[in-house]
């Protein structure tokens, strides 16, 4: 059994489904607490939370990458969470979803404003890959695919028995969600992803966004070469 079991992929590609999926009475549930950091950090102000006490616990972990700032893109989750709660056993699940799909939730969802940051929304899926290429060898690692139906739910099955978790009706002994700085919250976007257990295909949107194919060639070679089943991107690929 794992100790830590640390979900991560670029927002809106199905982390807090997986999350929500993989809820278990014997874990505590943190959600996106180094992004958490990372954004009171940029906006100066304290998030008062205490990871530490929870040494000792088995805990899963939901992080997502952007989709404001490139720091929120860009950071490794990993080994971070592993110091903190000094975990021995542990298992990495990233998720991906379809870049012109992804990139119509992230205008739909956070940017009605503005444009997404062509940076940000590539360097979400680069570094999603490049977890993938530094722990393959090191950890257990999964990945899941939003739009392989049949891959993904029967990955995610047995990721759960791996954990225990088939029974539906578990919950988290106890579920850290800190709150994020005022100007990072938006009201209502995790209701139907903390709602549900199962995958639903209904629930997966087919909506694209209109865009320019260039401006997501980072996000498209990364995100074919996970379908590929690479463990590395393409060298075409580059940082920001």
């Amino acid at each position: 059994m794992y100790d830590l079991v640390l979900i991560a992929g670029p927002c809106r590609s199905g982390t807090t489904f997986v999350f929500n999926a993989l809820s278990h009475s014997d874990f505590v549930g943190f959600f996106q607490p180094l992004k958490h950091q990372i954004r009171c950090g940029l906006s100066g102000t304290s998030s008062g939370m205490k990871l530490e006490r929870y040494v000792g616990k088995r805990i899963v972990i939901k992080e997502a990458f952007g989709p404001y700032n490139l720091e929120e893109a860009d950071y490794d989750p990993v080994q971070k969470t592993i110091d903190i709660f000094q975990a021995d056993k542990v298992l990495l699940v990233l998720v991906l979803r379809s870049p012109p799909e992804c990139l119509a939730s992230w205008e739909k969802a956070f940017c009605s404003d503005g444009p997404v940051s062509d940076q940000v929304f590539n360097q979400a899926y680069l570094n999603t890959l490049r977890l993938q290429q530094k722990y393959a060898q090191i950890l257990d690692v999964e990945t899941l695919i939003l739009e392989q139906e049949q891959h993904f739910t029967r990955t995610l099955d047995k990721i759960k028995t791996r954990l225990g978790c088939a029974d539906v009706t578990q919950r988290y002994c106890d579920y850290v969600k800190p709150r994020d700085p005022h100007r990072y919250e938006v009201h209502g976007l995790l209701d139907k992803a903390l709602k549900g257990k199962d995958y639903n295909a209904a629930y997966v949107s087919r909506e694209t966004a209109t865009v320019e194919m260039s401006r997501i060639a980072v996000a498209l070679q990364c995100y074919g070469a996970a379908m590929r089943g690479l463990n590395e991107p393409s060298e075409s690929c580059h940082e920001f």
